[in-house]
């Protein structure tokens, strides 16, 4: 292969498509459960506030299946985002793995991966829930209002320590796929793979690690008042449990730093291009050096 076809494959959209499409259907579904979390939260929030401006403060309260039916989706969003997470590490765990064949997949294995992904959460908030376990209309829909504060709490532990798991993976996966890449190989497919596996991985890590740092503020914060509910009056728990509700914030500063991560890796990738395409005064150097690029560093001479 000439270094005019190495550039022509690089620049070739499906073959570009077939290695990013995996991972661009679990970030497209990330993205779309932000999207229909933050109108639940709107709902959830606008509802209380037209009942505390024109209804009679003792007449005040939303029905327990309404209730339930908007924070029940509310936090299985929450859980869903850290299982994406999970099924993104996975996804490129088996890309890693595969990666002379991952191309054969198509989309199936992150349509999979999503529906396990909702489907778990869906399941573990229903387990801390019980469903509707309240008879009496709330003034004020909370987490803690249609389950215990306690499997409440467990539920936010189990989930930054999967949190913390998750950044332990992507660890784990960027030195086995520098390792990799280090080795010579013969196969331009496994080579490109594994320099692209690089950037995904950029593009989780700071992901994951905001995720991480801000689950374990929401859940440490909210832990605290659980743990103190015996001791405050009605109005002070209520009251701390919403200033420790972060989640919105999570959910509006996530998909910008998203959008700049990808953006700072299409820098990357076209920088990588604008060097390998740039003329040079020994067509050999620059022949050679793209299969180097493609094919990764030969090992050190004994």
């Amino acid at each position: 292969m000439t270094c005019d076809e190495t550039v022509e494959l690089i620049q070739n959209k499906s073959f570009l498509l077939t290695i990013f499409a995996q991972l661009l259907i679990l970030f497209m579904a990330m993205l779309y459960l932000y999207i229909f979390n933050s109108f639940l939260v709107i709902a959830l929030q606008t509802t209380h506030l037209i009942q505390y401006f024109t209804f009679d403060p003792c007449h005040i309260g939303l029905s327990p299946i309404l209730c339930y039916s908007l924070r029940y989706p509310i936090a299985s969003c929450m859980v869903s985002f850290v299982a994406l997470h999970v099924s993104m590490v996975v996804e490129r765990g088996v890309a890693l793995w595969k990666r002379r064949y991952y191309e054969t997949y198509g989309p199936r294995f992150a349509k999979v991966a999503i529906v396990v992904s909702i489907v778990i959460s869906c399941l573990a908030v229903l387990m801390v829930t019980r469903g509707i376990t309240q008879t009496l209309p709330t003034s004020y829909c909370i987490l803690n209002g249609i389950a215990t504060p306690q499997s409440v709490m467990i539920l936010k532990l189990i989930i930054c320590a999967v949190d913390v798991l998750t950044l332990m993976a992507i660890a784990v996966l960027f030195i086995l796929n520098k390792i990799l890449v280090k080795r010579k190989t013969f196969d331009l497919q496994s080579s490109y793979q594994l320099l692209e596996n690089s950037t995904l991985i950029r593009i989780i890590s700071p992901l994951a690690t905001f995720q991480t740092l801000f689950y374990i503020s929401f859940s440490v914060s909210g832990a605290v008042v659980s743990l103190l509910h015996q001791e405050m009056d009605t109005v002070t728990y209520v009251s701390l449990t919403s200033a420790t509700y972060s989640i919105p914030f999570y959910t509006m500063l996530s998909p910008i730093l998203m959008w700049l991560t990808i953006g700072w890796s299409q820098q990357l990738n076209e920088t990588k291009l604008r060097r390998l395409t740039k003329p040079t005064l020994n067509e050999n150097e620059a022949y050679f050096q793209s299969y180097k690029e493609m094919w990764g560093k030969p090992r050190a001479a004994r």
